[in-house]
């Protein structure tokens, strides 16, 4: 038999009222019945570490952290990891606390106090900044914020003492380094004194890592200067003598007398000139046999002989110059060539002590370095590196509790009650459908 199609509505609508009301109902117990929990919020400043400030463009702005998962996601774990938080249940000796709420004063393990906290810890970071909130729900106002500023001291406890570590850790590395290189400069030394007594090396300046040479800029630049020197002495002489061999012989020892200066020459020169003046005198006053007219030009004759003998002998001794000026010139070029081999020769020889020389001042250096940067980071471990963290906002107990949402909650009870009234009041209406 059928049943009446003016009763499918009425199947329609009781089955639709009996599961709104029940399931409204239940929603409505469930929001009201369930524990308010008041939430601690506390927030504090982060700041990173250099090992993970990385940037493409090699700048870091204050917000890059907001953006490197390498540095927000491992920070949100540390929050949550068991080890720090074991440090939050001990501070707040959460277990009493927590057993005496919720085991009847029976032990309560640290492992499920862990659990709570986790299950009610809420991590977040605020936009455009460095900072980062800290949440925690509770049934008690006073505790939440409690635990949320007592997360915040154990993370900040923890990066100061990981800096710490780390400073520690380093300074142990650079003080085996030191040591390593202590023992290595010990053994530079000792092949350097071995090497300077075995090639006898000249080493008078303490401070010199080079070769020794026996010429320096300096000496280089003298003997050059020298060498200059008398090539122009040796062409200035040569180009004198040119000269000076053409003239006329009557010319040449007047020549001779204003180029040498020769003081006998200039007074033989000066004797032939007044003998000379006084033959003229007696050729005007006597007659051409006379015996003074033959004794002076006797005289004369004689002064040109010595004259003559003068001039050779100046021109000798100039040939004898020039040929001792060009002598000392190649003496002195075979004197500092020689001088430059020898230095060479001496250099590809003590070539190791200087090596060595050189590989002793770089480890002493290094040394210097170590030593600067250990007292450095001893420096650094005295003094706590407490701006890596900052509490910038206190957690403070809240009047009003933040779960429930009631409001919230009723709304979506209704909208579940009509949603499964609906189709409770279908599948009624199928079934009647079915069984007619």
């Amino acid at each position: 038999m059928t049943a009446p199609s003016h009763s499918r509505p009425a199947t329609f609508w009781r089955a639709f009222i009996t599961v709104f009301i029940l399931v409204f109902t239940v929603s409505a117990a469930i929001t009201f019945l369930a524990p308010e929990k008041y939430a601690g919020i506390c927030r504090m400043r982060v700041e990173m570490d250099e090992t993970y400030m990385f940037s493409p463009t090699g700048k870091t702005p204050d917000n890059l952290w907001l953006y490197d998962p390498f540095f927000v996601k491992p920070t949100f774990e540390i929050l949550r990891s068991p080890s720090l938080l074991t440090n939050v249940v001990a501070k707040l000796d959460l277990n009493v606390r927590w057993g005496k709420r919720y085991n009847g004063g029976g032990a309560w393990p640290t492992w499920e106090s862990l659990a709570m906290l986790q299950r009610n810890l809420e991590l977040g970071v605020v936009p455009q900044t460095q900072l980062i909130t800290i949440t925690y729900y509770s049934v008690d106002k006073y505790e939440a914020a409690e635990i949320a500023n007592a997360v915040a001291e154990a993370y900040a406890d923890y990066r100061v003492n990981m800096r710490e570590n780390e400073t520690l850790n380093i300074i142990n590395i650079l003080l085996d380094d030191a040591a390593t290189n202590a023992a290595r400069i010990q053994a530079a030394s000792t092949n350097l004194n071995h090497l300077r007594d075995k090639l006898k090396v000249r080493d008078d300046d303490p401070n010199s890592i080079d070769t020794v040479s026996a010429f320096n800029v300096d000496q280089l630049q003298t003997y050059n200067r020298k060498i200059i020197e008398q090539q122009r002495i040796c062409k200035s002489l040569d180009d004198q003598i040119k000269q000076l061999r053409p003239l006329n012989p009557n010319k040449l020892p007047w020549a001779l007398e204003a180029v040498t200066k020769d003081q006998v020459l200039t007074n033989l020169l000066g004797q032939l000139n007044a003998l000379e003046q006084t033959l003229v005198n007696l050729t005007n006053n006597h007659a051409p046999g006379d015996v003074e007219i033959k004794r002076t030009q006797s005289m004369i004759q004689l002064l040109n002989q010595q004259i003559d003998a003068r001039v050779a002998g100046i021109m000798q001794g100039l040939e004898t110059e020039l040929k001792a000026k060009r002598a000392g010139l190649e003496a002195l070029k075979a004197a500092v060539e020689q001088a430059k081999q020898a230095d060479q020769e001496e250099q590809v020889r003590d070539r190791p002590y200087w090596d060595e020389r050189r590989n002793l001042a770089q480890l002493v250096e290094f040394q210097r370095i170590l030593i600067a940067k250990i007292e450095q980071e001893k420096v650094n471990n005295h003094i706590p590196p407490t701006t890596l963290v900052q509490i910038t906002d206190y957690a403070q107990p809240q009047d009003d509790p933040v779960k429930p949402n009631k409001p919230l909650c009723l709304v979506e009870g209704g909208f579940a009650a009509l949603l499964l009234g609906a189709l409770s009041g279908w599948v009624a209406v199928w079934r009647d459908r079915r069984g007619a």
